[in-house]
């Protein structure tokens, strides 16, 4: 009995403490405040009110522990019309929507459920769903609900109290007239940038909305397509503090708008797209800190017009772009592309100020038709593994500005290439050549192309040089192929530093088989004389051998000392007397005025002979069969170049030959001697007595 008693004693401390230490709903005493926001409303539209509760501590009960705050609509008459019980979310939030049928001042009263002291009251507007003409004022935050169309009049001026906004959901009509615009204004005197907040609309939006012939000015951001898809067309933006149009995940075709800083204490940007995918089309963006800003987009930008921006006249990061016809002129840098963007321009025009074009962090792009101009201190510059290609483009260089750069790192690549289009013709008809083959090789490697029935090939982009950092030319070889038929300076070489249409002329007429065709050939007989020197010389032009000796009339005129290529009995003669007539000379490849072409003391014939080249000097001096003679002496001897055992004989006496010259050398010169000595004796003798005469 006495151990129930303290079991049930032990039992009860336990529940005590567990009712202490476990925690309780929320009660009243911890909620301390609660939160109202309610804009403007259309009427006949749905109004919504957002609370939130406000606690002593942090952090925020669970959502089971908190109670229901409840919502209380009260008409312009006076009368509650709706009481809405909402439980807040996991955040203490609670939406409560109704929807407004009449004009004039409503209130929404909300208080928290198990203490009613914790409450709070807004007042809204239902306003009418068309504004103007004339002046209509904003003077709280006002939300075009799903439900609802906003019809704006031409001419009429929006007003908006400071810091207040225009908010769509649903579907806005704003469709001003050329000469009669709408203007979303500043109602603060005096006006200034970002008086007022913005028009934005979301994602919800009716896609048929209409911006058009609108005027911003004086807002923070002018207008914001925050996940919208509506055209923005002819409208003006002037004056705007950090934006005139932000794009948001939106799909909106941009076009034909005005964009303006205004007030010069300011430094907005005049088109962000984030996450987009816009058409952005015949703008013209003036004096902004930056005219387009790309984030994360795959946009497409047509004919617009960017000058005098502080900063950048076009910055992509992270973005793919295709541009077409897009003018950036006088900003300080004209493009960035950074953060792995790839682009493609066409008829882009980059003039002045600072810098044209760069391309950083894995970046890439490629230029048709574009021009890069007037800049002041880099063209291009290239950095972290980017590349851009340019074709068919005009930029600034170092010779034409000698303060201009190209900057392009190691890892970064500048390609420089212009269009290519081969024209293929028969000079024989005059008729182009449909299929012909045409093979094109340039520093990115060979394409094969097809000429089409009009005898042109497709154009292609072919490379001139790249900057890999340093600049390197790369010429490009062309050749031509059609049956049976040569093409005159085939397999050429081109330098492609301008586009050009390359014409390759073709004949089936080739009298030397040169490959070059007779109409284009310099030497149509092939006689190494050119058609014009053998018109002078009396040659024929159609015949390699004039005189029929078989000596080419370009051999005998290059041997015009020795031979004649109008006199065909020289080819029989030998004037160098080696044994080889003129005709074996030319056929030998030997000098027909040298006995000894090589000038190795053998003769040209004694070298053929044996085996020798008579056009190799070195061939002589060594002795291939190691029997102790040289080739040439071998030559001269008649013996076998390549046996030991065959040499030259040398005679028995023949150790007596240099002896004999000495002493024949030494009689000549005793004879002389001995003879002057007797020429001597002979002078110096008395002459001799005369006999006396006999007497008679």
């Amino acid at each position: 009995v006495h151990g129930l008693k303290w079991l049930r004693a032990i039992l009860a401390i336990i529940l005590i403490l567990s009712m202490i230490f476990i925690s309780q709903p929320a009660k009243a005493k911890e909620v301390i405040g609660v939160n109202l926001i309610v804009n403007n409303f259309l009427n006949d539209s749905t109004a919504k009110a957002l609370s939130w509760l406000n606690f002593d501590s942090l952090p925020k009960p669970n959502p089971n522990q908190v109670d229901n705050v409840i919502f209380e609509w009260w008409s312009p008459n006076g009368s509650l019309v709706f009481t809405d019980v909402v439980d807040p979310d996991a955040e203490a939030v609670a939406w409560s929507y109704h929807k407004v049928d009449m004009l004039g001042s409503w209130s929404v009263n909300v208080s928290y459920e198990t203490n009613a002291s914790v409450f709070n009251r807004k007042d809204f507007d239902a306003v009418p769903d068309q504004w103007g003409p004339g002046t209509y004022y904003v003077t709280r935050t006002t939300l075009v609900s799903a439900d609802a169309v906003l019809t704006v009049e031409p001419g009429t001026t929006v007003a908006f109290d400071q810091n207040k906004s225009l908010g769509v959901e649903g579907k806005i009509v704003a469709q001003g007239i050329d000469i009669n615009p709408i203007t979303f204004t500043s109602n603060l005197t005096p006006q200034a940038p970002g008086d007022w907040g913005s028009l934005t609309l979301y994602s919800s939006t009716d896609s048929t909305s209409v911006i058009d012939y609108v005027e911003f000015e004086y807002s923070r951001e002018g207008l914001v397509l925050d996940g919208a898809s509506v055209n923005v067309t002819n409208s003006m933006f002037i004056s705007n503090r950090e934006v005139a149009i932000h794009a948001i995940s939106s799909g909106s075709a941009i076009k034909g708008n005005y964009i303006e800083r205004g007030d010069q204490g300011i430094s907005p940007i005049g088109i962000i797209s984030a996450g987009s995918t816009l058409t952005i089309e015949n703008n013209d963006i003036h004096s902004m800190s930056t005219g387009i800003y790309l984030l994360n987009t795959n946009d497409l930008t047509v004919d617009n017009l960017v000058m005098d921006s502080e900063t950048l006249g076009l910055f992509v990061v992270n973005s793919i772009l295709n541009s077409t016809g897009d003018s950036l002129l006088d900003n300080r840098n004209g493009v960035e592309l950074d953060d792995h963007s790839d682009a493609v321009f066409e008829n882009l025009t980059v003039s002045g100020y600072k810098e044209g074009f760069a391309a950083f962090d894995h970046s890439k792009a490629v230029l048709f038709n574009s021009s890069v101009q007037e800049v002041e201190v880099l063209t291009f510059e290239l950095a972290q593994s980017s590349s851009v290609i340019l074709v068919n483009t005009e930029f600034e260089t170092l010779s034409g500005n000698p303060g201009v750069t190209i900057g392009i790192s190691d890892d970064s690549t500048l390609t420089i290439q212009n269009f290519l289009t081969v024209e293929v013709v028969s000079y024989d008809s005059g008729a182009h050549l449909a299929d012909a083959t045409v093979g094109i090789s340039d520093a990115l490697g060979p394409i094969s192309l097809t000429t089409g029935p009009d005898g042109f090939t497709p154009t292609v982009a072919s490379t001139d040089r790249i900057y890999e950092p340093t600049l390197v030319d790369y010429p490009t070889l062309i050749e031509v192929t059609y049956p049976d038929t040569y093409f005159e300076d085939n397999n050429r070489f081109v330098d492609m530093d301008s586009s050009r249409i390359e014409v390759f002329n073709g004949s089936v007429y080739d009298m030397d088989e040169d490959g070059e065709p007779d109409f284009s050939d310099d030497d149509i007989d092939g006689d190494d004389l050119e058609n014009d020197q053998e018109s002078s010389l009396g040659t024929d032009p159609m015949d390699p051998d004039t005189d029929d000796d078989g000596l080419p009339d370009g051999y005998e005129h290059e041997y015009s000392e020795i031979l004649d290529p109008l006199v065909g009995t020289d080819a029989m003669l030998d004037p160098d007397e080696d044994g080889l007539d003129n005709l074996g000379e030319f056929l030998n490849g030997t000098d027909p005025g040298s006995a000894d072409s090589d000038t190795d003391n053998v003769g040209d014939l004694v070298e053929l002979e044996c085996g020798l080249d008579p056009l190799n000097h070195t061939d002589s001096a060594p002795d291939w069969d190691d029997d102790g003679y040289s080739n040439g002496k071998e030559c001269k001897a008649g013996t076998d170049l390549l046996d030991p055992d065959d040499h030259p004989i040398e005679g028995e006496f023949d150790y007596l030959f240099p002896i004999i010259a000495i002493v024949l050398v030494v009689v000549v010169i005793l004879a002389f001697v001995l003879f002057g000595r007797r020429r001597k004796v002979a002078e110096e003798a008395p002459p001799a007595e005369e006999e006396p005469e006999e007497a008679e």
